[in-house]
């Protein structure tokens, strides 16, 4: 069964690596593409996806300036109980990225960053996002992940998290399992 997810990538180059990177997959991968978060939602509300792959800075609408959406991206996938990766690159964002890395962590996702000593602007780990995305859903396929309310620090957040083998659900970041990203990765041969 093809994993049905959408991408948003406002930045031309990077939406080619992207599609160059999905396109080698399309006997593994449905996908539907969007520029910004308008069209994001418009697609979220025609059809329904497995889960998310998304930039975290780009405008709302087109021709608009560059916001945090990703934001609004974690909300909705909180919210309608799928998972969701965001990539991005901080080398070339600088703080901008923050509010959408806070939020992420407080749904028990990090960004998926290349904010790495000597790591170039131009590019982003979409392989590792995309790796992360499919096997985040393989585990809701199977009926492992959990969405809910977590009280931390006196305040109540959307938390994705795994339903361990103990029934627990543990809130931790991914890969959950070791080598776990690495399997995923052969089979979409990254």
């Amino acid at each position: 069964m093809k994993y049905k997810i959408a991408v948003i990538e406002d930045n031309p180059k990077h939406l080619e690596d992207v599609r160059s990177l999905i396109d080698q997959r399309k006997d593994l991968l449905d996908v539907a593409y969007a520029t910004n978060l308008n069209e994001a939602l418009n697609l979220f509300k025609s059809q329904r996806y497995e889960g998310v792959l998304s930039d975290a800075l780009f405008p709302k609408e087109v021709g608009g300036v560059e916001l945090p959406s990703g934001i609004d991206v974690i909300d909705y996938a909180m919210e309608n109980r799928f998972p969701f990766t965001i990539v991005t690159s901080t080398y070339h964002h600088a703080g901008k990225t923050e509010p959408v890395n806070q939020r992420s962590r407080n749904s028990g996702m990090e960004l998926i960053d290349n904010n790495l000593p000597g790591a170039e602007a131009s590019t982003k780990r979409w392989a590792d996002g995309l790796a992360t995305l499919v096997y985040l859903i393989d585990l809701d396929r199977e009926g492992k992940l959990k969405y809910g309310i977590v009280k931390s620090g006196g305040s109540d957040s959307k938390h994705i998290g795994m339903i361990g083998e103990d029934g627990g659900i543990k809130f931790s970041l991914p890969p959950y399992e070791e080598n776990a990203l690495d399997e995923v990765k052969k089979k979409l041969r990254l």
